[in-house]
């Protein structure tokens, strides 16, 4: 079961990109909304039909409050590895907070 640091940027308001966790192709769009103060994920499977989205909380199982059966089947969490549980600001992503997963086989 490997720990996976996922791909993020904060120097742009949104950003999508394509990657495959435990075996499967998903598409996964992070955008700021300026309104909230927060970051938002969104999670699509590989044909972009949408599964799920949330805000991005430090230390939650992204998806582990939804009973969703195409959803990847590890967990998907952002943290902030010094141990701060503060909002993700605007341009702590990457940074003050990683987005990780962890697999599920």
């Amino acid at each position: 079961m490997a720990l996976l640091e996922l791909p993020t940027r904060n120097d742009v308001d949104s950003f999508k990109y394509r990657i495959d966790l435990d075996g499967k192709t998903y598409n996964i769009l992070i955008s700021w909304n300026t309104r909230d103060e927060r970051w938002n994920i969104y999670l699509s499977d590989a044909n972009d039909i949408h599964i799920c989205s949330r805000p991005l909380v430090i230390e939650a199982d992204l998806w582990g409050d939804y009973q969703l059966d195409n959803a990847p089947p590890g967990v998907m969490f952002l943290i902030d590895p010094n141990g701060s549980r503060e909002i993700c600001g605007r341009y702590d992503l990457g940074e003050r907070c990683k987005l990780m997963y962890q697999e599920a086989s």
